[in-house]
């Protein structure tokens, strides 16, 4: 396999693994050291979709805060004005008998209905006695719902976690190709001119001049290829960090490294924040069918007020007065159309979804978890592969160089050793490369944010 075609190969689901929420970020200072872990912890400090899901658990808060105040009573203060014209009279006639001789006189009472002006000023106050336990229903529901906002946090922290692993593995091995590769073009670099000297001396021949030539080109290339890798990367990195563009990163965690750290022991799958959330949202569900069921049942609201109101009645419109009332009011619903039966035959089903959804989603990071464990597994094969095969092709350059020395070699083996050996260098970086990948994946499987760095003891 070509140096080209490992790069391709390795870096390719890496760049589909990093469009996971790669939104740009306030500005953070400048980094000269970074851990993964210090990495995954400044994302989690700064990235926006870990702001907006903050928010959403602060709104449910909000919302369960809200469902306590049932419980409160409440008191309103009222004032009213109202002008009314014409005022109506009402004419009153009465007849009155008069000694003689006067005789019998008609009198006509006027009297005004009503008032031009009329306002008043009041404060009631009222509060639900009784109920079958529907408030309570819904504060559950509402407290599960704030928990499920929590889990869906996490699950977007453990995205985001994932996304800066991705990028700083992804950083850290185009780095290492880019440092094997210089390596490399280095010797190369000094092979050509030993040709070129031996050229110029008579004892050299055009061929071999050629075929390092090529050596060179091709690790050029493979430079130039691996150096656009890496800044690529890095502004990924940068971008979910929320640094500066400028900003220079110096990433302290080789590929040895995370290729062999601990990732710690398994999470069991209700411990998964999907998970966590999916049941979150069944319980609010439940909770809400509980309080669909307890609607059904009579209320008993008490309530009392006092007012001013000017004028005192219709009749006595010169004065105002105060006024006092209280009383108790049942309010029992015997027939809604249906409604809350047909609002219950919801809940049912939304519930019956989730319990579907949640079996789902435990075999599904079944799935994800066990192969992750089997890209590990295959991951460290490769590493002990690739580290007994660089042993070998060491070897084998080393022989071929001391037969080009006693005069029984030639400078094409010499040549094939190197690339062999060159090809075993970049295989055993791939190799750690899968196995920090393989990690990354397992810790985004069982939906930890955060892990150990510690190298597994044996490694």
């Amino acid at each position: 396999m070509s140096s080209k075609t490992i790069l391709n190969a390795a870096l390719g689901p890496t760049v589909i693994a990093l469009g996971v929420i790669t939104l740009p970020g306030p500005a953070a200072a400048q980094s000269t050291s970074l851990s993964q872990q210090q990495a995954v912890t400044m994302a989690s400090q700064h990235h926006p979709a870990l702001e907006a899901a903050a928010h959403g658990v602060r709104a449910a808060e909000a919302r369960t805060s809200q469902t306590r105040t049932a419980w409160i009573p409440r008191v309103k203060v009222e004032a009213n004005y109202l002008l009314m014209a014409p005022v109506q009279q009402m004419v009153i006639e009465e007849e009155l008998a008069l000694p003689a001789p006067m005789g019998p006189q008609t009198i006509a009472i006027e009297q005004d209905i009503g008032s031009l002006h009329n306002y008043g000023v009041g404060v009631s106050a009222g509060w639900r006695m009784f109920e079958m336990g529907a408030r309570l229903a819904r504060t559950d529901a509402a407290e599960a719902l704030e928990r499920a906002a929590q889990a869906e946090a996490e699950e977007q922290g453990v995205q985001i976690a994932h996304a800066v692993r991705s990028a700083y593995q992804a950083s850290r091995f185009a780095e290492e190709v880019e440092t094997v590769t210089k390596s490399s073009l280095d010797v190369a670099q000094v092979e050509l001119r030993n040709e070129e000297i031996k050229r110029k001396a008579g004892i050299g021949n055009d061929l071999d001049l050629a075929r390092v030539q090529m050596r060179i080109a091709k690790l050029e290339a493979q430079l130039s290829r691996a150096s656009e890798e890496k800044s690529r990367f890095h502004s990924t990195l940068r971008l979910l960090l929320g640094l500066k563009p400028t900003a220079q990163l110096a990433l302290t965690d080789d590929l040895k490294t995370l290729g062999t750290a601990s990732i710690g022991g398994p999470l069991r799958p209700e411990q998964h924040p999907r998970q966590k959330k999916i049941a979150a949202q069944a319980q609010a569900t439940e909770h809400e069918h509980e309080r669909l069921w307890r609607t059904y049942w009579p209320t008993i609201d008490i309530m009392g007020s006092v007012k001013y109101q000017y004028p005192k009645s219709y009749f006595d419109n010169e004065t105002g007065g105060v006024f006092y009332t209280a009383g108790a009011f049942l309010t029992w619903t015997v027939f809604d159309g249906d409604l809350i039966r047909r609002k219950r035959n919801e809940t049912e089903a939304k519930l019956a979804a989730l319990h579907a959804s949640s079996r789902a989603t435990d075999t599904e990071i079944t799935r994800q978890r066990t192969d992750a464990e089997s890209k590990m597994r295959a991951a460290e094969s490769d590493v002990q592969a690739a580290e007994r095969t660089l042993e070998l092709a060491e070897v084998y350059r080393r022989a071929a160089q001391a037969s080009l020395n006693a005069g029984s070699g030639t400078s094409l083996e010499v040549s094939q050793a190197t690339d062999k050996m060159d090809q075993a260098r970049l295989g055993l970086v791939k190799a750690y490369f899968d196995s920090a990948r393989g990690r990354a994946a397992y810790l985004l499987a069982v939906g930890q944010a955060a892990a150990s760095s510690a190298p597994e003891a044996g490694r």
